[in-house]
């Protein structure tokens, strides 16, 4: 891949930038999150079922198996070591080469506080984030990159063994497999990324999310309550 210049972008640039990145983290998040409620659903069904039990074990395989490789490949892009590609570690090194992006005066800019109790809730807000200080001017407050640091050390040593396992086994074929891991390792390593994306959301774009998973409109569970195919239907499932 092209290798990026971040040298060669202003900072109204870059930051434009980085919004646009954790824009689409936030959306690939929601479509991470809704697919394991989609396979904690199913497996859910699975176990409701004796039946099913008895004689789906090669759907619930295939069920298993390709939620396995989609979560994978989803965790993979947003934890990938090429510093080239849009994701979470690569913006995170980003803002810690040019911190000064991150300033109060940015942030109270998009805030746009109108009363003076509004402007101290949006300092308040911005201070929460680690602050540092270059001058005695506090527009020019900048976000901590000590802090940034810090949070990407936790980043990589919370997700390392998930995030090695994917590239051997997922994304391409080793000599030799690594060791397994585990449903609740996977789920510890998306609740990492997700504990680091939020705060990063929040002090680019001045939203907070509360929750990354999609609330369903309707009841997903309906589709299971009825059979799929009557008695006598033949299925036609060739080309």
């Amino acid at each position: 891949m092209v290798q990026r210049r971040v040298d060669r972008l202003t900072d109204d640039e870059l930051f434009a930038d980085w919004a646009d990145i954790a824009q689409r983290a936030h959306d690939d998040a929601a479509r991470l999150h809704w697919n394991r409620r989609m396979f904690r659903t199913l497996a859910a069904v699975f176990t409701a079922n004796p039946r099913l039990q008895e004689t789906g074990g090669h759907l619930w395989n295939w069920i298993r198996h390709n939620y396995t490789a989609g979560a994978g490949m989803a965790i993979r892009r947003e934890l990938d070591l090429d510093g080239s590609v849009a994701n979470l570690p690569n913006m995170l090194h980003e803002i810690v080469g040019r911190p000064t992006v991150l300033n109060r005066r940015r942030y109270l800019a998009r805030w746009n506080p109108g009363a003076d109790w509004e402007l101290e809730i949006a300092n308040r807000a911005f201070d929460s984030f680690g602050v540092a200080r270059p001058s005695a001017a506090r527009d020019e407050d900048h976000v901590d990159p000590a802090r940034v640091e810090a949070d990407l050390r936790q980043l990589g040593a919370q997700t390392e063994t998930v995030r090695a396992y994917i590239e051997q086994t997922i994304a391409h074929r080793q000599r030799s497999a690594p060791a397994p891991v585990s449903f609740a390792q996977f789920n510890e390593t998306i609740a990492a990324i997700e504990t680091v994306f939020k705060t990063y959301y929040a002090r680019i774009t001045q939203s907070s999310i509360a929750q990354l998973e999609p609330v369903p409109q309707y009841d997903t569970t309906e589709v299971f309550t009825f059979p799929w195919v009557a008695p006598g239907v033949r299925l036609d499932v060739e080309e």
